[in-house]
């Protein structure tokens, strides 16, 4: 009877490429696009979702569950009371990917994370972990809302009657009391604002600023000449510059300007 040995040799060469892959580990990608990637795509996440009860500070303050810490590199090989949470190179082995995927634990508990941070976890464990983070990093976890704070926060406080700020050209530039304001700040930066355009450039201004399109050149010639007419302070008929204002926000050009940063994000 004669035995075929291809079949015992595949199995031999088998199993002495498993173990020489557990005697080899594989090390990480530490140049500096791995390191980007960490940066980038893992430790945010890890900030984010992790560190209120995986870190340091959560152990600090009696949050840490299942002794796991987080992070630092060597706290996140050495896992914790499940095992270890990252196995560099070996995704099937991190406990860690396992739980984000809600295979075993279910990781953050408040909701499995996009399949796209999940990926790349895998990527970022398949490329050996890289990981620069050291022990005794300072980080934030806290999530805590400081409501004394929160009530100093400007749009929190009562109104007031606030008089408006003495400036020393109100009575040549200024047309209102928020007009001084604006004015008070450029002063104390030593900054003077420039004269008023000539009507002619306003009407182009005002058109490419609302509806992102040039008036033609007869409503150039239209609003300039309405704009010259009976000129108040600073040489501009301020009354057809508000009709002017009116007429390119009633403008369907204008819903349509801004409307496509809607319809960007809509797609």
């Amino acid at each position: 009877m004669k035995i075929s040995l291809v079949p015992i040799r595949r199995t031999v060469a088998t199993a002495l490429l498993i173990s020489l892959s557990w005697l080899s580990p594989v090390e990480a990608d530490e140049s500096p696009e791995g390191l980007r990637f960490f940066e980038s795509k893992i430790r945010p996440v890890l900030v984010a979702q992790c560190y209120a009860c995986h870190s340091s500070e959560a152990a600090k303050q009696g949050k840490l569950r299942g002794q796991l810490l987080l992070d630092s590199r060597e706290a996140t090989r050495q896992g914790g009371e499940s095992g270890p949470a990252i196995v560099p190179g070996q995704p099937d082995e991190s406990l860690l990917l396992s739980a984000i995927r809600h295979d075993s634990f279910e990781m953050p508990p408040k909701g499995k994370l996009p399949d796209s941070v999940i990926a790349d976890f895998a990527k970022w464990i398949e490329m050996g972990a890289p990981d620069p983070r050291e022990a005794g990093e300072p980080v934030v976890t806290s999530r805590q809302i400081d409501i004394e704070a929160g009530r100093e926060f400007w749009s929190f406080q009562p109104l007031a009657h606030i008089l408006p700020p003495d400036v020393a050209d109100r009575a040549e530039w200024s047309l209102n009391e928020i007009d001084a304001f604006i004015l008070k700040r450029q002063e104390d930066v030593g900054v003077w604002p420039n004269q008023i355009a000539e009507p002619r450039i306003l009407v182009r201004r005002a058109w490419f600023d609302l509806l992102g399109l040039p008036p033609t050149p007869e409503e150039i010639r239209e609003w300039t000449k309405r704009l010259s007419s009976g000129t108040t302070k600073q040489g501009l008929n301020r009354q057809v510059w508000s009709e002017l204002l009116d007429h390119l926000l009633a403008s369907e050009h204008y819903g349509e300007r801004w409307a496509r940063h809607w319809m960007d994000i809509w797609r």
